[in-house]
């Protein structure tokens, strides 16, 4: 997790994003909430799988953050990814984009 300005971070995952390992990311999720930060970059570029339970704790991880004036955007360039996003009917929430500075740059004012 690391700061991109006063108002933003980013997180970048590596690896498997599943059961067994959401509890990490769900924790820094938090951590940057708390430090005053309601915009987050998730950076799935370098995962290798995404399970339906991170599907939904970043979903849930959405609400929060638009709660809050902000929101989670998803950096992700990987068609299967997009597609599970959408068969999960997440897509109207969690929208791709190809880069950190696209995300937020689409990224509401807050």
């Amino acid at each position: 997790m690391q700061r991109h300005g006063d108002d933003r971070g980013v997180v970048t995952l590596e690896g498997e994003l599943d059961l067994y390992t959401v509890s990490e990311l769900k924790a820094g999720l938090i951590e940057l909430e708390r430090a005053g930060i309601a915009t987050v970059a998730v950076d799935l570029r370098g995962t290798r799988l995404v399970d339906g339970v991170a599907l939904g704790a970043l979903g849930q991880a959405q609400r929060r953050l638009a709660a809050l004036g902000g929101a989670l955007l998803l950096v992700c360039d990987r068609p299967d990814l997009a597609k599970a996003i959408a068969i999960a009917g997440l897509d109207e929430v969690l929208r791709p984009y190809p880069d950190v500075e696209t995300a937020f740059a689409a990224a509401p004012s807050a």
